[in-house]
């Protein structure tokens, strides 16, 4: 599940409903969910976001999380090459959602989401095409781990 809030206040007001306790308690509690769900707290790299509203009209976009971890100091070092796939992807036709996050308690940790019009359009074009998709891969030399997670839409879409 992705939820975005506003502001740090929203997130608070959210989190403080009686039924959104429960709903966490009840995901915690070792009888629904294999573990205990992964929380994380994600913001905005410099603006790094573009959502196209068109993205709630998708049936079957292809949703995709990763975490990328870099060797102790080196997050900054790959940035730049990052900023310029976000700025690449902008005008894609098929893009419909890239982001650059970051954990203020992870500062060797770069998260993206992504969503495209299909798995196809992300290796057909997204990876061939976007040239620097190809310069940022340079990046990953000084990566750790990198951990891509494919999402799928079961309950919808909702966006205000």
């Amino acid at each position: 599940m992705i939820e975005e809030y506003s502001n740090k206040a929203a997130f608070d007001t959210h989190m403080a409903h009686p039924l959104v306790k429960d709903m966490i308690n009840w995901m915690s509690s070792g009888d629904i969910l294999a573990g205990t769900p992964e929380l994380y707290m994600l913001e905005y790299l410099d603006e790094k976001v573009f959502t196209k509203p068109e993205i709630a009209t998708l049936e079957d976009p292809h949703i995709s999380f990763a975490r990328i971890v870099f060797q102790p100091g080196k997050r900054e070092e790959a940035l730049p090459a990052w900023k310029n796939v976000f700025d690449e992807t902008v005008p894609e036709p098929g893009s419909y959602l890239y982001g650059l996050l970051g954990d203020n308690e992870k500062p060797d940790t770069l998260y993206t989401i992504q969503t495209y019009e299909s798995e196809d359009y992300l290796r057909n074009v997204h990876l061939k095409e976007n040239k620097a998709v190809k310069e940022s891969w340079a990046t990953l030399s000084i990566s750790i781990s990198v951990d891509h997670n494919v999402l799928k839409i079961v309950g919808g879409y909702l966006t205000k």
